[in-house]
């Protein structure tokens, strides 16, 4: 799992000519990695194609998306839901993320986690 994956929330026209710029409104999701490389302790409860969806949001121009991906949501209290088939990215948490900006750094300064 190498690439970031994302939410479209909005999507933006701004017409240029005969052409349009199309920019998205993006929700971040973060990998166990992203979370691991931060020193989050959740990283070392998810599964390997698992996600975590945050309150993090950027303003991507559509060039830069290369493909959709679908990112099933996952309640692990609903034993009627169907098993997850294999190499399926799922999410299970929600985190509201605190950034801080020291100079030209900026760091996780921390997560709030819910479902």
């Amino acid at each position: 799992m190498s690439y970031w994956y994302g939410k479209v929330t909005k999507i933006y026209l701004n017409k240029q000519g005969d052409t349009y710029d199309v920019w998205l409104d993006v929700q971040w999701y973060y990998r166990r990695m992203d979370l691991e490389d931060n020193g989050v302790d959740l990283a070392q409860y998810m599964g390997e194609y698992e996600l975590v969806l945050s309150d993090h949001t950027s303003l991507v121009d559509m060039t830069c998306v290369e493909d959709h991906a679908l990112i099933v949501s996952y309640d692990e209290g609903n034993i009627s839901q169907s098993r997850l088939p294999p190499e399926t990215l799922y999410h299970r948490w929600n985190v509201e993320i605190t950034f801080v900006k020291k100079r030209t750094k900026v760091r996780l300064h921390g997560m709030n986690l819910s479902k």
